[in-house]
């Protein structure tokens, strides 16, 4: 296990290990590569965590919305991390909870499956095909099958397998660790094996935490509880045991429920909220989904569906274990089809319970059926590459393996790639690096900053502030605002009346900034220079009764704060 352990977290840490190295000579790696815009939220609650604010806000906008209860594990991240979060210190506090949190998944992982999958061969098995497998997104490229402008659901998806959810966020690893966490404490309900009642206490917990993350999971956990307690209800073992059973299982999910309702409440009653969600879901949406999610899912996916059948036909007799996984199963397919708009990450977590179950129809059905066949007894008569029968029966079982693995190894390798191409987006240059730290250090919370779009991810997530545009899943009205940057930028409104309609205290001009423009704000006298660092100024938005001047600076106002 360590070993299939470690070399995970090598794949894991592989791609921001290899950007940072990659480092122009000058600029810092922030530490983020998939969905920069999202990972720049969560160092912007990092940052304002560190600060003491435990509660959310959306700081892509200059609306100022009351705290919210989500996203803790940013702010406790942050909390937690002993100096202010910058590009380095922030990037390195997300990889280590990142890591961390990885790490605890693959141990409570290890011992899930002991449980669930009590011969040897096939625990080891799931093991590899949990943390290396995914769909077959390579081959359907390489193939032709892709749809135009439908990129392959395991090579876009940050939830379409447990490798690309644990190498995008620590929350993504977080939730699968609760899965993990709960499965085992459901298991122990479900067939009273071991102290049930610390179990349903460990069960509740991770219900409450996982709800407070994506709470769509806990209609997961619902059908899961519900299937695999069912089962053991009507085939279980004495009737007081089942009774029990369910009350413990009830009490669990309770421990997710509260927090569901809550955050379903505000999809209804806030609308700067429903507004984000519904910009932010707009990939769920599929032409042909049964062979979208055929091939998302590969085959791990397939080999589980071929012991399907097998199952259902002797479903009383089934071990707890299986029961548990295709309950969980059960759990993921049915979020995939809810059609309800408003719920993300429909996918996340299926793929281990998938994968765990191909590991245990490859050991116990499919390659013990090839191994008796003809044909592998002639092959193994023949003596290919001098391999006798024990030696091809492992080969059979890796190529398997192998062939499960490209997407990941994609996601691994070529992600290096992907990240240089979008470098102006996670690199962060000294002259940006010091106007951020003149912020932290004279700006606050409530202040706004207008840029460029980019600008505006780096000050939210290392300024301290809120910026007046960020990008498309937290900016509210998004199309509007960024008509109205554009505008801004090309001179077409009046610039006063922009920053005055949004609260702006101060502009951000730096390199960015002068190629969108067709102005120079050093010719308006409603701005001041505080600030100037390089090619990059920012000027302090005037209030309308203060009088006008044209002052100049030729060195900072503050000094730059030593901790970049």
């Amino acid at each position: 296990m360590w070993s299939r352990g470690i070399l995970a977290l090598a794949l894991l840490a592989f791609p921001y290990l290899a950007l940072y190295l990659a480092a122009p000579p000058g600029q810092h790696y922030t530490g983020v590569l998939f969905n920069p815009s999202d990972s720049f939220l969560y160092l912007a609650q990092m940052a304002h965590g560190h600060g003491g604010q435990l509660g959310f806000v959306d700081y892509f906008t200059h609306l100022h919305e009351p705290p919210l209860p989500i996203y803790t594990l940013y702010s406790a991240t942050g909390l937690l991390t002993p100096t202010a979060i910058t590009p380095l210190a922030g990037g390195i506090a997300f990889h280590l909870a990142r890591l961390g949190l990885c790490g605890l998944f693959v141990w409570q992982l290890w011992k899930l499956l002991g449980e669930l999958l009590p011969r040897r061969a096939a625990r080891r098995l799931a093991l590899v095909m949990v943390l290396f497998t995914a769909g077959a997104g390579l081959f359907q490229i390489l193939l032709g099958l892709a749809r135009p402008g439908e990129p392959p659901y395991d090579l876009f998806i940050t939830e379409s397998s447990t490798f690309a959810g644990l190498v995008f966020a620590p929350h993504f690893a977080l939730v699968l660790l609760l899965l993990v966490v709960y499965l085992r404490a459901l298991w122990r309900v479900g067939t009273g094996r071991g102290p049930t009642w610390r179990a349903t206490l460990a069960g509740a917990a991770a219900a409450l935490l996982l709800s407070t993350i994506h709470p769509d999971k806990i209609v997961v956990l619902a059908v899961t509880s519900a299937l695999f307690l069912l089962h053991a209800m009507l085939w279980g073992g004495a009737r007081r045991r089942r009774r029990v059973a369910i009350t413990q299982g009830a009490l669990m999910l309770a421990g997710g429920l509260p927090y569901f309702a809550y955050s379903f409440s505000l999809v209804l009653e806030d609308p700067q909220i429903a507004q984000l969600l519904r910009q932010g879901l707009n990939h769920e949406s599929v032409p042909d989904p049964l062979v979208y999610y055929l091939f998302g899912f590969g085959i791990p996916g397939l080999l589980a569906l071929t012991g399907l059948p097998r199952f259902l036909r002797d479903l009383p007799r089934r071990e707890a274990g299986e029961v548990l996984l295709w309950s969980f199963a059960a759990g993921g397919l049915l979020l995939i089809a809810v059609p309800y708009h408003d719920v993300g990450h429909r996918g996340e977590g299926l793929q281990l319970a998938l994968a765990a179950l191909a590991a245990r129809t490859l050991v116990r059905d499919s390659l013990p059926r090839l191994w008796r066949s003809r044909a592998f007894a002639a092959a193994v008569r023949r003596h290919p590459l001098g391999y006798g029968r024990r030696r091809l029966r492992l080969l059979s079982l890796n190529l398997v393996v192998i062939l499960s693995a490209p997407s990941v190894l994609a996601l691994s390798l070529a992600s290096v790639r992907a990240g240089l191409a979008i470098s102006d987006q996670v690199y962060v240059g000294a002259a940006d690096r010091a106007a951020l730290g003149w912020l932290r250090a004279n700006a606050g919370p409530q202040d706004v900053v207008a840029g460029d779009p980019f600008t505006g991810q780096f000050v939210a997530a290392y300024g301290g502030t809120h910026v007046v545009f960020g990008q498309q899943a937290y900016t509210p009205d998004f199309t509007r605002e960024l008509l109205a940057l554009s505008r801004f930028f090309r001179g077409l409104d009046a610039p006063r009346d922009y920053l005055a309609a949004r609260g702006v205290t101060y502009l951000y001009w730096g390199p960015r900034e002068r190629g969108d423009a067709t102005f120079d704000p050093a010719t308006l006298t409603f701005l001041e220079p505080v600030y100037r660092s390089g090619s990059t100024t920012l000027y302090r938005v005037r209030p309308a009764a203060a009088p006008a001047t044209a002052a100049r600076i030729a060195e900072p106002v503050a000094p730059v704060p030593r901790a970049w």
